[in-house]
């Protein structure tokens, strides 16, 4: 995926899912900017095996992503799945995408 949503953080396997604009004092509002992964499943980084099986959802706060001159808060919403692989020894993981590269 590369449009303009997933272009804003240099994360093409990320979307926007909303943007609001938050009081954060009586003078000034910041942006809030919800992201998610767009698919439903994810592997499992020890054994490969593709996984749909939710077993909860979590929301982060990325502090380290670019986000210009007016506060920006980052809100990412992570599914944990559970890994359906019986040999495997690793029973759920958090969703994740590779990191941009650095441009420095």
């Amino acid at each position: 995926m590369n449009d303009s949503t997933s272009i804003l953080f240099d994360m093409p396997e990320i979307t926007v899912v909303k943007v609001e604009r938050v009081a954060q004092d009586e003078q000034q509002s910041a942006r809030v900017v919800h992201i998610e992964r767009p698919e439903e499943w994810a592997a499992c980084p020890q054994c490969g095996v593709i996984s749909t099986s939710v077993r909860q959802r979590r929301t982060t706060r990325p502090r380290d992503l670019p986000n210009g001159e007016q506060a920006l808060h980052v809100r990412w919403h992570k599914r944990q799945f559970a890994c359906k692989e019986i040999l495997c020894p690793r029973k759920a993981f958090t969703e994740s995408v590779t990191e941009p590269e650095s441009t420095a």
